[in-house]
């Protein structure tokens, strides 16, 4: 991509995206709705900008909505010919590859320097732990070995039981039932805690979401 064309690139609009994404909640109104599909774009750029090195999708909300951006096919395709010259195929992080298939991955830090050099300070909308409230729904993630909640007097823990065991979360007693009902469904919303008050349920799914127990889910 030329860089050049990066200001040509953020003016692109595509309002039937931002209402289908308030429409379908994801955002929670249009100008969070323009500023989610603004970091699609600066995201798309940066991965065009230098190919000889690969950007992991950062974020699980970000990423719905490039996925929502390629559902409109001729919108998606014409932005992808205009500025990349060819499709831009949408393959998070996740998706499966082999190492041979892969350019080197860089980190969230070297990240967040790339894009502090061409757009300015990182948007908060890239830490999805930010953006969790009582109403967001989190999947957990999938563990090689067992994960438990362990009580010891007054604190509580999450434990994953590597070798040697990993400490996810130490917190209050009182959120043992809460973290149980976490270990017992893949995917709840946040309010489906039990036992917290709103403030615990948040700060508790905030801080697993951030550590990549908990995921926002799509």
């Amino acid at each position: 991509m030329d860089r050049t064309r990066v200001p040509e690139l953020m003016a692109w609009s595509y309002q039937p995206l931002e209402d289908k994404l308030v429409r379908e909640q994801v955002a929670r109104d249009p100008e969070e709705a323009r500023a989610l599909f603004a970091e699609v774009k600066k995201y798309l750029a940066l991965t065009r900008l230098d190919l000889s090195r690969d950007i992991p999708m950062f974020s699980r909300r970000i990423d719905e909505v490039w996925h929502h951006f390629v559902l409109y096919t001729e919108a998606y395709t014409g932005f992808s010919k205009t500025f990349f010259g060819e499709y831009a195929h949408h393959s998070p992080f996740t998706a499966p590859e082999s190492a041979a298939e892969r350019a080197p991955l860089i980190d969230f830090a070297d990240f967040e320097t790339e894009y502090g050099e061409l757009f300015g300070a990182l948007s908060p909308l890239w830490h999805d732990d930010r953006g969790v409230d009582d109403d967001t729904r989190i999947i957990r993630a999938t563990f090689g070995k067992p994960i438990e909640v362990v009580t010891h007097g007054e604190t509580t823990e999450l434990v994953w039981r590597r070798d040697p065991p990993q400490i996810l979360l130490r917190t209050s007693a009182r959120a043992a039932a809460a973290l149980q009902f976490l270990i017992d469904n893949d995917h709840l919303y946040v309010r489906e805690l039990p036992g917290l008050p709103a403030a615990d349920r948040i700060a508790i799914a905030r801080s697993l979401v951030k550590s990549r127990v908990l995921r926002v889910a799509p």
